[in-house]
């Protein structure tokens, strides 16, 4: 995924089962795991709530009712369990929940919220807020054209979409 921060510059993600890569012009640089499988939730948000109901290991509670960007909305609660002894340390019982932030009206996920692990030497965590707007249809799929990411309560940047293809270039046979 190709994003232009203005400010920050353009930026290249790549994200690959449980791994991920950024690039700038700087340098490239190591994606913490657990910020990959977050970062995941801005393209594969619908995906990883669905993975989820079929998980045993995730559990999935009705976490409040609450106003969001002017909607109501539903909070749906997802913990990842943490094996024996782990399941006491409640910073990692933290960064193991995210919360689905559901529009009552449309059901369609209007933004994420979890714990983000700063890539410093410090372990710095942040509150990370992605919400998604401007709802369209095309070739089928539902699809946010806006999104915004705050961490920390202040907003780190927005995605204006102008279009969107899929599966640009590939035939059913590349899936065989």
């Amino acid at each position: 995924m190709d994003v232009d921060l203005k400010q920050q510059g353009r930026r290249s993600l790549i994200l690959s089962h449980g791994r991920g890569k950024e690039s700038d012009q700087s340098g490239i640089r190591d994606i913490h795991a657990q910020n990959v499988r977050h970062m995941g939730l801005l393209i594969f948000v619908l995906p990883r709530l669905l993975e989820a109901m079929d998980n045993q290991q995730i559990g999935i509670s009705l976490d409040a009712t609450e106003m969001f960007n002017e909607r109501a909305i539903y909070v749906l609660k997802l913990v990842q369990a943490l094996p024996g002894q782990k399941q006491l340390d409640e910073n990692l019982q933290r960064l193991r929940t995210t919360q689905f932030l559901i529009d009552q009206s449309t059901f369609m996920v209007v933004g994420i919220r979890h714990l983000y692990r700063l890539n410093d030497r410090l372990g710095t965590i942040l509150p990370r807020e992605v919400s998604f707007g401007d709802f369209r249809s095309q070739s089928g799929l539902t699809f946010p054209f806006y999104m915004t990411e705050k961490q920390s309560g202040q907003e780190l940047y927005a995605v204006h979409l102008t279009d969107v293809h899929w599966n640009v270039g590939l035939s059913t046979s590349d899936f065989q």
